[in-house]
């Protein structure tokens, strides 16, 4: 889904806000509870991948630091943050090997 302006993030480190691009809804399969996992994920051009360097940091911790409240009883809410990703083959690998980390 194309984030607009639905969800707002704010950094742990210093509490600088920003909206993700895309926000990935998916469902784990043959689980007997019902869990969701939230991917967020940021296009990011060469031009601006160092400036925004802080917003990269921020998608690494999320999975390991972020407190989800439960919105709806029985079901599990996870959330992660993946690298920027463009058309270097760089940042495609990077992003590459994150996602597919992340699906195991």
């Amino acid at each position: 889904m194309r984030n607009d302006k639905a969800v707002k993030l704010f950094s742990f480190a210093n509490g600088r806000g920003f909206e993700p691009y895309y926000i990935l809804y998916l469902g784990k399969a043959g689980e007997t509870a019902s869990t969701i996992l939230q991917v967020f994920m940021e296009p990011k051009g060469d031009k601006l991948m160092e400036h925004d360097g802080w917003k990269q940091d921020f998608l690494e911790e999320i999975a390991g630091q972020a407190r989800v409240e439960t919105v709806f009883q029985g079901r599990d809410y996870s959330v992660y943050g993946l690298p920027f990703f463009n058309d270097s083959e760089n940042s495609k690998q990077k992003f590459r090997e994150a996602f597919e980390k992340f699906l195991e």
